[in-house]
């Protein structure tokens, strides 16, 4: 059954999303952007793409490589890496689709996937051994 009020609140959102993402004005990848609230302050450096020689990465998210999430849902995911208790880092590649909090912790941290507006995208987690984790993010609307 067609529920108008979930559709409206789905349209509405993903203008909102839409909006958002455009009133950044640059993209991530130009030498130009700094992330709003940024101080410009130097922060431990993360690491490139190394992974084992298997091919894997030895990070483990305990929800998985491909995460679904509901519209304007939420889940909670944390990361570990045997014998490793620093600090993970999440970047986001899929920013005005996906939000993601906080954006550093270790193994402990519930880190918090929010479904923003209907697409695919992924976020990479990495740590202080330069070693990366990609999961990728389906968000749908039921």
């Amino acid at each position: 059954m067609f529920d108008l009020k979930r559709f409206a609140a789905a349209a509405i959102t993903v203008a909102l999303s839409l909006g958002m993402a455009a009133c950044h004005g640059q993209s991530p990848a130009s030498s130009n952007y700094i992330p709003v609230g940024s101080t410009g302050a130097s922060a431990p450096q993360f690491g490139g793409t190394d992974v084992s020689p298997e091919g894997r990465s030895p990070i483990i998210s305990l929800c998985g490589d491909v995460i679904k999430i509901k519209l304007l849902g939420y889940v909670h995911c944390k990361f570990r890496e045997k014998g490793y208790n620093g600090v993970f880092k999440l970047v986001n590649h899929a920013l005005g689709l996906l939000d993601l909090k906080p954006l550093l912790g270790n193994e402990k941290t519930n880190f918090l996937l929010g479904g923003l507006a209907l697409g695919d995208g992924f976020f990479l987690v990495k740590d202080l051994r330069h070693h990366v984790l990609k999961i990728r993010v389906r968000i749908v609307l039921l």
